[in-house]
């Protein structure tokens, strides 16, 4: 009798070990499984560096240079690189965030912010740029080309998000804590977009005496390079934030 409840006993025991290892195993493989928005949203970034790449090598493959037609293919690509985040917007930001608190945000309001921001943003960057001493007058259009692609590459995407408030402005981009991914990566897009183009500027004064190096070819190529590296690292960001928090 004894030997039948010990034998009893063990094989209890061995049920119970198994369970819990298959529940152990099974809550292992559910949390480290990809969220479908967060594997959408990882993607979208992958996708919008791509078609960045690949319109900007189309253009340059054709009369469109940006050497011989700057001031026409920058704002082809800036309207293309406007239009790309727009979209991104749309169908992956959030219809409601807690910058616009419970309201639901429409898609009419998200187009109206992005095109706040596309103007905006180009007159400030048209600001700086002169600042740090562009032609005012002699490649105006130019400067007002290059502007609306740099604000095409940040200020659209974060305006889109963020709205017209100076706060959520302040927190996203000067607080080493934000709410949402989206925040980070915007803060990255906006960070590497700019230093890009910053650093781009670096050849302009050297006498290699080529086509590339006139203002702002430089400064977009760097932009560009800038900003499709700060999409893949949105990308990578995404997925490592699958494990920590949801996407709001």
């Amino acid at each position: 009798m004894s030997s039948k409840i010990s034998r009893l006993a063990t094989t209890t025991s061995s049920s119970s070990s198994i369970s819990s290892t298959t529940s152990s195993s099974s809550s292992s493989t559910t949390s480290s499984a990809i969220s479908p928005k967060y594997g959408m949203t990882s993607l979208s970034y992958v996708g919008c560096a791509v078609i960045v790449v690949g319109f900007t090598t189309l253009l340059n493959g054709s009369s469109l240079t940006f050497e011989k037609h700057a001031v026409t293919a920058l704002f082809i690509l800036s309207s293309m690189i406007y239009s790309l985040h727009l979209v991104f917007g749309l169908y992956i930001y959030p219809s409601s965030f807690h910058h616009s608190g419970s309201n639901i945000l429409p898609p009419s309001l998200k187009i109206h912010r992005s095109l706040m921001g596309l103007l905006v943003g180009t007159i400030l960057f048209y600001m700086i740029s002169i600042f740090y001493g562009a032609p005012i007058t002699r490649s105006f259009f130019r400067t007002v080309a290059f502007s609306q692609l740099l604000s095409s590459m940040t200020a659209v995407p974060t305006t889109i998000l963020l709205g017209c408030h100076p706060q959520a402005w302040k927190d996203t981009f000067f607080s080493p804590m934000h709410n949402s991914i989206y925040e980070t990566c915007c803060t990255i897009i906006v960070v590497f977009s700019l230093v890009g183009a910053w650093v781009g500027g670096f050849v302009i004064p050297l006498d290699w005496d080529r086509p590339w190096q006139a203002w702002p070819i430089s400064c977009t190529y760097g932009a560009i390079i800038g900003h499709c590296i700060s999409l893949i690292i949105c990308s990578i960001f995404t997925l490592k934030s699958n494990k920590k928090k949801n996407i709001m």
